[in-house]
C-alpha cells in the first residue's frame, strides 16, 4: 500500500499475518507495507511504554492512535535503513483504556520487504532485551571491528618488514575480510549499486573470507598449492559476477536457496578439509602453535556447521540466533596474536643469530690479530737473527 500517513488506509482491506513477515519486491522501486496491531488495555498506563524492534532492516514509521511517533523525515525518501535494535517510547498519554491502535509503516527496496517480531509494553522491560541486544548485535561487533582492523594494520606492516614470511600477508588480507563482512552485519548504508547487488556483496564476503582463511592455513603450514589456490579464487570470482548479473536482472533473491543448500555446504566442506590439513600436522608436529591453530579452526568450524543446521531447518526470516560472527571475531584475534607471537619469537630468535654471529666474528678477529702477532713477532726474531 503505497501510502505515507493512517489517513490514507481508510478503505484497505487488512489480512492477517504471521511475524516475522517477509514480503518479495517484485518490478518495484520501493515496497511500502502497513502492518495494524491492536492493543488493549483495561485502563490508561500510569509509566511509559515502548515498541521494540530487534532487528528492523527497514525503513520503520511508527503511529499509535493515529500519532506519528518517529521523526516525519524518516517517512519520505531517501528511506534510509534500520538496522540496530530500535526501541520506541510511546508516552503514556498516547494511550487509553480500550483498544489501542498501532501502525507501522515498512519501506524496503528489492529484493524483500520485512518485519521483525514486534514488541509492545512497558519500557523498562523493553529497554533491558534493547541493552542487551545492542551491546551484542551493535556495540560488540564494532569493538571486535576496530581491534580486527588495527591488526590488519599491524600485520601489513610485519609483511613490510618481513616479506619471505607470506603468512602475515595472508593473515592480514584474511582478517580484512572478515572485517568488511561484520561491516554488512552491522549494516550500514550502501556505498554502490542497488540493494540487490549489496547483498550480494555481503554474501560474498563470507566465501572470500573462508578462501583467504584457506590460503592463511597453507601458507602457516608452508604449503604453497599455486593451482588449487588459483582455482578458487578462479571460483569465487565467477560467483560474484553470477550473483551480481542475477541480482541486477532478475527479480527477488533468484540465489538465495543456492547459496544455502549449495554454496554454504561448499565453503563447509572447503574449510573442512583445512581443519583435516591442521589436524595432520598438528599429529605430524605437535607444537604448541599448531594445536592451538587447529583448536581455534576446529571451534570455527563447528559453529559455522551449527548455524547453516539452524538456517536449513528454519529458513525464513525467523529470529535466529548465529554464533558464527562473535566466534570467528574471538578466533581471528586470538589467531592473530599467535602469529604475532611467531613474529616476536622469530626477532628473539634472529637477534640470538645475530649476536651469536657477531660473538663469532670478533672471536675470529682476536685470533687473526693473536696470529698476525705471533707471525711479526717470527719475522721479527728471524731478522735478528740474520
Amino acid at each position: 500500500v503505497a501510502a505515507d500517513s493512517p489517513d490514507e488506509l481508510a478503505s484497505v482491506a487488512w489480512s492477517t499475518v504471521a511475524l516475522p513477515h517477509r514480503v518479495d519486491v517484485v518490478g518495484k522501486s520501493i515496497d511500502v507495507s502497513w502492518y495494524r496491531f491492536a492493543v488493549d488495555l483495561p485502563e490508561r498506563p500510569a509509566d511509559l511504554w515502548a515498541i521494540y524492534e530487534r532487528r528492523p532492516r527497514t525503513n520503520l514509521a511508527m503511529f499509535v492512535n493515529g500519532v506519528q511517533l518517529t521523526s516525519p523525515a524518516q517517512a519520505r525518501r531517501p528511506y534510509t535503513h534500520d538496522w540496530a535494535p530500535r526501541l520506541v517510547p510511546i508516552p503514556s498519554s498516547l494511550l487509553r483504556a480500550g483498544r489501542n491502535d498501532v501502525l507501522i509503516r515498512s519501506a524496503s527496496e528489492p529484493p524483500a520487504s520485512r518485519l521483525d517480531q514486534t514488541y509492545i509494553g512497558p519500557y523498562e522491560v523493553l529497554a533491558a532485551a534493547h541493552d542487551r541486544h545492542l551491546l551484542l548485535d551493535v556495540t560488540a561487533k564494532q569493538a571486535t571491528l576496530a581491534a580486527m582492523l588495527l591488526f590488519a594494520a599491524l600485520f601489513g606492516i610485519i609483511y613490510v618488514l618481513r616479506r619471505r614470511d607470506t603468512v602475515f600477508a595472508a593473515y592480514g588480507i584474511t582478517i580484512l575480510v572478515w572485517s568488511l563482512h561484520v561491516c554488512f552485519l552491522i549494516g550500514p548504508e550502501r556505498w554502490l549499486g542497488t540493494e540487490a547487488q549489496w547483498l550480494v556483496l555481503g554474501e560474498f564476503m563470507l566465501a572470500a573470507f573462508v578462501i583467504c582463511a584457506i590460503m592463511t592455513v597453507h601458507r602457516f603450514l608452508g604449503r604453497r598449492p599455486r593451482r588449487a589456490e588459483r582455482l578458487l579464487v578462479a571460483g569465487a570470482v565467477a560467483y560474484l559476477l553470477a550473483a551480481l548479473a542475477a541480482a541486477t536482472f532478475l527479480e527477488g533473491e533468484p540465489l538465495s536457496a543456492f547459496n544455502l543448500l549449495v554454496g554454504v555446504p561448499i565453503l563447509l566442506v572447503l574449510s573442512g578439509r583445512s581443519v583435516w590439513q591442521l589436524a595432520r600436522a598438528a599429529i605430524a608436529n605437535a607444537t604448541i602453535e599448531r594445536r592451538l591453530m587447529l583448536l581455534c579452526a576446529l571451534i570455527v568450524w563447528v559453529t559455522g556447521v551449527r548455524d547453516f543446521l539452524v538456517h536449513v531447518a528454519d529458513p525464513g526470516d525467523g529470529p535466529h540466533t548465529t554464533y558464527l560472527p562473535y566466534t570467528v571475531s574471538f578466533v581471528l584475534l586470538l589467531f592473530g596474536s599467535l602469529i604475532m607471537f611467531r613474529f616476536a619469537r622469530a626477532l628473539r630468535e634472529t637477534e640470538v643469530l645475530n649476536r651469536e654471529l657477531e660473538a663469532r666474528v670478533e672471536q675470529k678477529a682476536a685470533e687473526l690479530e693473536a696470529n698476525y702477532a705471533r707471525i711479526r713477532v717470527f719475522e721479527r726474531n728471524q731478522a735478528l737473527a740474520g
